[in-house]
């Protein structure tokens, strides 16, 4: 088994964090920091936009904007996630269903085929025969990608809609057995905690998932 999704502070959070902190009375900028937070997240998305809308004229056939709103209210702004997905093939098997527990998201186990590459379209991480991973974001090293293309959307759970990462996925009823799923993303959501990993940084990703089985 392979574990995903290595410890990371959504940008969400992070702003909360500071926040919060703020009213402990201690000698750090927290307002600064959240601010130079808020500053650097939208350079990312601005400076990478044209490439990846680029791209996506380029290469996709059949694009889907992620309109997923995210505050930014030291700048008096939204924004978006600055990603782009496209369906390659349905699910050929739609009976899985992602669950919430109340003390976390239900754990999947999946096979797939995956790869990740760059715009020039170097592939720099792939597995192409198909390997088993446990779709846990708590205990590995992949990015943020890889949890709002698997997760759906929401999960209803006692009359409530939970997000994963607070943003949601990127479908409404996310990746299921049989699934072929592309997406682009900013660096912003693809640079993971890893000191092993072989994603670059500060450059915009694509990644495609063949999903052969989930449980």
């Amino acid at each position: 088994m392979k574990n995903l999704f290595k410890p990371l502070i959504a940008f969400a959070v992070v702003a909360t964090t500071f926040t919060a902190c703020m009213d402990k009375g201690d000698d750090i900028d927290y307002e600064g920091q959240a601010l130079a937070e808020e500053r650097r997240f939208d350079s990312v998305l601005n400076s990478q936009r044209n490439a990846i809308q680029a791209y996506v004229a380029a290469e996709f056939t059949n694009p889907v904007t992620d309109t997923t709103s995210i505050n930014l209210p030291r700048l008096g702004k939204k924004v978006t996630r600055g990603m782009y997905y496209e369906i390659l093939s349905a699910p050929s098997n739609n009976t899985y269903e992602y669950k919430y527990s109340g003390s976390g998201f239900v754990v999947p186990t999946v096979k797939l085929k995956y790869s990740v590459s760059t715009l020039s379209k170097t592939v720099v991480q792939s597995d192409a025969t198909g390997g088993t991973y446990t779709l846990n974001y708590n205990n590995a090293a992949f990015s943020f990608v890889w949890l709002y293309s698997f997760y759906p959307y929401s999960i209803s759970y006692n009359g409530n809609q939970v997000k994963i990462d607070q943003l949601g996925g990127l479908t409404k009823d996310g990746l299921k057995t049989g699934s072929k799923f592309r997406v682009i993303s900013p660096s912003i959501w693809t640079e993971t905690n890893a000191s092993s990993s072989t994603i670059p940084a500060n450059q915009p990703l694509v990644y495609e998932f063949e999903v052969i089985s989930i449980e």
